[in-house]
C-alpha cells in the first residue's frame, strides 16, 4: 500500500523518481518579476486587491444564498484565481534528496627523476628493512632506488633484477583493494602537474582484471622538475564535483619547482587543502644524505678600492668532525668602464684570488668570511668550490658561482630640504669623506639658499624640482623637511617613477615644523601611515629598541656584537622630537621602535625607523632628523657606519648615474638546456623618457655562444619603455645576450650560463618536513617504508553522502490542475444549487 501511495503522489506532482525524495523543502517562486524586494509588496496587494473583489462581488450581489454558501463559494472562486495568479509567478517545488555511494581514494605515484636517486641506508636501517620485507639479506636494500622501491610496493614479491628467491611480501596496492570499502584511481606526477594512470581498471568491482606488474612498469621516472603544487592542484581540478574521501601519494617530496604546495594562496587555501581529503604521504628515500653543499651571500656590486667580505656558507649533513677545503676565485666575464657598463671587447682575460681556508664541519652550517679589496673593476664570476669527500651523494652543489660587477664609479646623492639643519650638515660632512661618494657624488638644494649661490656653487642644484636628466641620474635621494606647497605633482610624479620604475633609494626624513603636514604628499610611497597628529617634542629620555627584523638589514648592524650594537642605538635616547603615525604600513618593516609610545591601535610601537618596498625601489622612513646623535660619544664611527651602509643598500642595488636609462638583462643566471630565456630591456632616452618602438623599430638582441653568434632576436615592445625577447636554449654552454644602446651608440651585455645537470638532482635527501607539513595540514598521516603497512589500518573511510536541491514546477503537474478545474467546478456545482447564475 505504501508504494502504491507513492507513486500515486509521484503522479500527482509529475515526479517520476517520488521513491528518492528525501523530503520536500517548500514551494518557492523563481520568476524573473520577483528579483526586487519591492516586487513582494506589489504581489501581497495583488492577492488582497483579489480576495476583495470576490467577497464584495459575492456578498453585495448574491443577497439569495445563505451567509455560509457565500463564504464558501467566495472561497472557492479566490482560490482558483490565487492559483492562476501565481502561475504566472512559476511555483515549484525544492526537492532534497541524497544517495550514498562509494567513496574515491586517489592513489598518486612520484614519477619524476629524483624517484631514480639511490640511497644510501645506513646498516641497522637495512637490517630492518630487509626484515620487514622479508629479503634475503641486506645486499637487496643497498644501492636500491626509490623509483625501485615503489615498483616493489606496487608490484609486491620483492625486487626484480637481483631480488630474492622468496615469495616476497605483498603489494600495498593489492592490500588496498582487499578492504572492498573504496574505489581506487591512480596517477602519477608528470612534467604536466599529474595524469591518469590505469584509472580504467582502478575499481575493486574489476581488481583482478588490474595487472600490477604493468601498472608499476609504467612508472619509469622521467618525468621533471617536481612541482607538488601543480600536481595537487591539478588533481582537484580533475576531481572537481567528485568528492574524495582520501589521498595516498608514494613520493620522495623533493619538490623543486613552483610555489610549495602548503603555502596558502589569496584565497587561503593551499593546494594540499585544495582536494578537501586527508592526504596520507608515504616518504620514499633517506630523510637524511650525507652531502655537502655551499653557498655565496655576498652583494652583486663591489667598488673598486674598498674592502669587501666574500662570506661562503657551508652545508653538511653525515660528516661532522671531518675538515674540507675551501676555494674561492673569481674569472673575469666582462671589462667594465668607469660608469659599470660592459664592453665585452676591451681588456685582458683577469683573474681574481680571493682565499682558500681549511673548514672545520661542525654543525649543520658553517659561515666562511674572506677580506677581499678588489683592485680592478669588470664583470666577474666568483667560484666557491669544496673538495668532495667519500661517501657524498652528491656533487654538484659542491661548486657554485655568483654574478658580481665591481665598479669604479660613485653613488650620486641628491639631499632636498628647506633649509639647512644638523642632519643635512653632518650628512654632508660623512659624504664629502666617503669613498663610495666623494665631492663629486653629493648634491642639494635648501628652499632658504640665495639664488645667487645656487647658480655659482656646483655644490647645490639651480632649481626645484630638478631637471629630469639631474633628478633620475641619483642614485639614493633624501628628501628632508619641505613645505607642502613645493611637493606638486610634477615633483611627486617624478618621485613614483624614480623608486617605482627606476628602482632608485629613498629616504624621507620628518622634519619638526611641518609635521604630518609636509609628509602627506607623500602618503603612498611611504612605509607608515599617517595622521594629523602634530610634532611630539619629547623630554624624557628613551632607550629606542631595535626589532627583531632589522637583524635582516646590514645597516641596522652597528657593531658586530649584539650588546654593543643594542648600546650604541641607545645614543638616540635623547630625541628632541619625534613625528608620530597611525600605523606602520602593512608591507613595511619596523627597524627601530619607541620602547612605550604606541600607535593609534594602543599596541603597535611608534616606529622611529622604517622601511618597505614600493615597485622597484626601497623607502625608508625616520620620524626625525636627528640621527647626527649617533656621534654622541663615539663620534663618526657608528654615524658614518648607518648611512654608509644604507645607501650602499640603496644605491648599489641598481645600475649607478645614466645606467639606469638603459638595461639589459635576463629574468635568471641560470637555465637546463630546453628552458627558455626571456631577456628585457628597460629603455628610456636621454630625459628619461620610454624610448617609443617607433622610433627605434631596430632594437635588436644578438646572442653569442662560445664567442660565435647564433642568432638576432627583434626586441618586442611589452610596455612603456620595456622590451622582451624570448629565445630557447638548445645546447649547454656560456651565453652571451648583446644589444646596442640607441641613443649612447653603447655596447650592453648580459651573461647565463645553460647547463645540463637537472635540478631534480640537485637535493637527493627526502623532504620529510614537506611530507610530514601535507599530512598535518589536510588531517593525514605521515609513514616511511618501515611503516607504510600501517596506512592500510589507520586509513578510516566512511561511506560518501550526496545532497542534491532541485527545484521542480508545480504549475505544469496534474496536482496543479487538479486543483484548479477543482475549485472552479466546485464554485459552478454550488451556484447551481443555490439557483444563481
Amino acid at each position: 500500500m505504501k508504494r502504491i501511495g507513492m507513486n500515486i503522489v509521484g503522479w500527482l506532482l509529475n515526479i517520476s523518481d517520488w521513491s528518492h525524495v528525501d523530503r520536500i523543502a517548500g514551494p518557492v517562486l523563481v520568476s524573473p518579476l520577483l528579483q526586487q524586494r519591492s516586487s513582494w509588496f506589489w504581489l501581497l496587494l495583488a492577492f488582497l486587491a483579489l480576495a476583495g473583489i470576490v467577497y464584495a462581488y459575492y456578498f453585495l450581489s448574491t443577497a439569495r444564498a445563505s451567509r455560509r454558501m457565500r463564504l464558501l463559494m467566495a472561497t472557492l472562486r479566490f482560490a482558483a484565481l490565487a492559483l492562476l495568479l501565481l502561475t504566472l509567478f512559476d511555483p515549484r517545488l525544492r526537492l532534497v534528496r541524497s544517495r550514498s555511494y562509494r567513496p574515491k581514494v586517489l592513489v598518486v605515484f612520484d614519477d619524476t627523476q629524483s624517484m631514480t636517486a639511490a640511497d644510501n641506508v645506513n646498516r641497522a636501517r637495512a637490517e630492518r628493512l630487509a626484515a620487514k620485507y622479508q629479503l634475503a639479506s641486506i645486499s637487496e636494500v643497498e644501492n636500491r632506488t626509490r623509483l625501485q622501491w615503489l615498483h616493489a610496493l606496487i608490484r609486491g614479491g620483492g625486487f626484480q633484477n637481483g631480488g630474492s628467491n622468496r615469495e616476497g611480501f605483498q603489494s600495498i596496492v593489492a592490500r588496498l583493494q582487499e578492504r572492498k570499502d573504496c574505489d581506487l584511481e591512480f596517477f602519477r606526477i608528470s612534467a604536466d602537474g599529474v595524469e591518469p594512470l590505469e584509472q580504467e581498471r582502478a575499481s575493486p568491482a574489476n581488481a583482478a582484471t588490474i595487472d600490477l606488474a604493468d601498472l608499476a612498469a609504467r612508472l619509469t621516472g622521467a618525468a621533471r622538475p617536481t612541482d607538488l603544487n601543480a600536481a595537487l592542484r591539478k588533481l582537484a581540478a580533475l576531481r572537481r564535483g567528485a568528492p574524495v574521501a582520501a589521498v595516498i601519494m608514494f613520493s620522495d617530496f623533493a619538490h623543486n619547482a613552483g610555489d610549495s604546495p602548503i603555502a596558502r594562496s589569496t584565497g587561503g587555501v593551499s593546494a594540499a587543502e585544495s582536494l578537501a581529503a586527508p592526504i596520507s604521504t608515504i616518504g620514499l628515500g633517506e630523510a637524511a644524505s650525507r652531502d655537502i653543499s655551499v653557498q655565496l651571500l655576498s652583494d652583486a656590486r663591489w667598488k673598486r678600492g674598498e674592502e669587501t667580505f666574500v662570506v661562503a656558507k657551508v652545508r653538511q649533513q653525515g660528516f661532522d668532525g671531518q675538515s674540507i677545503r675551501l676555494t674561492i676565485r673569481g674569472e673575469e666575464r666582462v671589462t667594465g668602464d668607469s660608469g659599470g657598463n660592459v664592453n665585452s671587447n676591451q681588456g685582458s682575460s683577469v683573474r681574481l684570488r680571493i682565499g682558500e681556508k681549511n673548514v672545520s664541519l661542525n654543525g649543520a652550517e658553517t659561515y666562511v668570511e674572506f677580506p677581499f679589496t678588489p683592485r680592478v673593476a669588470g664583470a666577474f664570476s666568483i667560484i666557491a668550490e669544496t673538495e668532495v669527500l667519500a661517501g657524498e651523494q652528491q656533487r654538484e652543489n659542491n661548486r657554485v658561482s655568483q654574478e658580481i660587477t665591481i665598479i669604479d664609479d660613485y653613488l650620486r646623492l641628491l639631499y632636498l630640504a628647506e633649509q639647512p639643519s644638523w642632519e643635512w650638515r653632518f650628512v654632508k660632512e660623512v659624504f664629502h669623506r666617503d669613498v663610495l661618494v666623494g665631492v663629486d657624488g653629493f648634491r642639494t638644494f635648501l628652499d632658504t639658499s640665495s639664488p645667487r649661490v645656487r647658480e655659482e656653487n656646483s655644490f647645490f642644484l639651480p632649481a626645484f624640482p630638478p631637471a629630469r636628466r639631474d633628478f633620475f641620474n641619483a642614485d639614493v635621494i633624501f628628501l628632508g623637511e619641505m613645505p607642502p606647497a613645493r611637493l606638486d605633482d610634477r615633483f611627486l610624479g617624478m618621485l613614483r617613477e624614480y623608486v617605482g620604475v627606476f628602482g632608485g633609494g629613498l629616504v624621507v626624513i620628518a622634519g619638526p615644523r611641518h609635521g604630518a603636514a609636509g609628509l602627506k604628499p607623500l602618503a603612498d610611497l611611504l612605509p607608515v601611515v599617517l595622521n594629523d597628529d602634530p610634532p611630539v617634542f619629547d623630554v624624557k629620555e628613551f632607550t629606542p629598541r631595535l626589532t627583531a627584523e632589522a637583524e635582516r638589514y646590514p645597516f641596522m648592524r652597528l657593531h658586530e656584537n649584539e650588546t654593543e650594537n643594542r648600546e650604541a642605538w641607545q645614543a638616540l635616547r635623547r630625541l628632541s622630537w619625534r613625528q608620530p603615525v597611525a600605523q606602520l604600513h602593512e608591507r613595511a618593516d619596523a627597524l627601530l621602535e619607541h620602547p612605550e609610545k604606541t600607535c593609534a591601535d594602543g599596541v603597535t610601537p611608534q616606529p622611529l625607523i622604517a622601511i618597505r618596498r614600493y615597485g622597484n625601489g626601497e623607502v625608508v622612513f625616520m620620524a626625525a632628523d636627528e640621527m647626527w646623535r649617533l656621534r654622541r660619544l663615539h663620534g663618526d664611527k657608528f654615524y658614518r657606519k648607518f648611512w654608509s651602509q644604507l645607501i650602499y643598500r640603496l644605491g648599489m642595488s641598481h645600475p649607478l648615474g645614466a645606467g639606469k636609462r638603459f638595461v639589459l638583462s635576463a629574468d635568471r643566471r641560470r637555465y637546463r638546456s630546453g628552458e627558455q630565456a626571456v631577456l628585457r630591456i628597460d629603455a628610456y632616452d636621454l630625459e628619461y623618457r620610454p624610448l617609443r618602438a617607433e622610433d627605434w623599430p631596430s632594437l635588436e638582441v644578438t646572442l653569442f655562444v662560445a664567442g660565435e653568434t647564433t642568432a638576432s632576436f627583434k626586441a618586442i615592445p611589452v610596455a612603456e619603455g620595456r622590451y622582451e625577447v624570448q629565445t630557447p636554449l638548445a645546447a649547454a654552454g656560456e651565453y652571451v645576450a648583446r644589444v646596442q644602446d640607441p641613443l649612447a651608440e653603447q655596447a650592453h651585455e648580459v651573461r647565463f650560463d645553460v647547463v645540463e645537470s637537472d635540478i631534480e638532482m640537485r637535493r637527493l635527501a627526502r623532504d620529510e618536513r614537506l611530507q610530514k607539513a601535507i599530512a598535518a595540514q589536510t588531517g593525514g598521516k605521515s609513514y616511511d617504508l618501515l611503516s607504510v603497512d600501517k596506512m592500510i589500518t589507520d586509513l578510516t573511510i566512511s561511506p560518501q553522502k550526496e545532497t542534491q536541491t532541485r527545484l521542480h514546477r508545480l504549475w505544469s503537474t496534474p496536482l496543479w490542475f487538479m486543483l484548479v478545474v477543482g475549485a472552479l467546478f466546485s464554485e459552478w456545482t454550488l451556484r447551481k444549487l443555490s439557483h444563481l447564475k
